[in-house]
């Protein structure tokens, strides 16, 4: 008897476990179905709750190298959004920030967590892959100039 309550309680909470994760998957891809028109290859689309980036490249003979290439460009422009909110000086020259940038981000690691590939296709000769992540497992990387700064010491 204890078995079968304990079969009954796994099998319910395997279920409810299954239905959350598709119903928190369906809201991102709802949300990408609402804006994919707004979505640019130059920028990140920013809406209530999540961010979009797509890159797009020439058609590779092996698709899976085409979607891992796009997909990894895709999110390395998440990467981005942590750098822009970073607080320079006003007077720092944009190839000095970037190469402090490049230096900073090499000594660290970023775990971006609940990335998900969103679209995938073809365009013409091109590729194209869009990711989606929630704002703030992004946002909640804040890097300051100090902290990079005390870095370069």
């Amino acid at each position: 008897m204890r078995k079968q309550i304990f079969k009954l309680l796994f099998l319910h909470l395997f279920f409810l476990l299954v239905i959350n994760t598709v119903l928190k998957s369906s809201d991102i891809l709802q949300a990408y179905d609402l804006n994919k028109s707004n979505l640019r290859e130059s920028s990140i689309l920013e809406t209530e709750k999540y961010l979009y980036t797509v890159a797009v490249s020439k058609k590779n003979k092996i698709l899976d190298v085409s979607i891992k290439k796009n997909q990894l460009k895709a999110e390395i422009k998440l990467l981005d959004r942590i750098k822009n909110k970073v607080d320079w000086p006003s007077d720092f020259p944009p190839y000095l920030k970037e190469a402090i940038w490049k230096y900073y981000k090499s000594s660290k690691q970023f775990k971006i967590e609940g990335i998900k590939l969103i679209d995938k296709g073809e365009i013409g000769d091109n590729y194209f892959v869009v990711v989606g992540a929630k704002k703030t497992n992004i946002d909640k990387f804040i890097v300051s100039y100090n902290v990079i700064k005390e870095e370069l010491k």
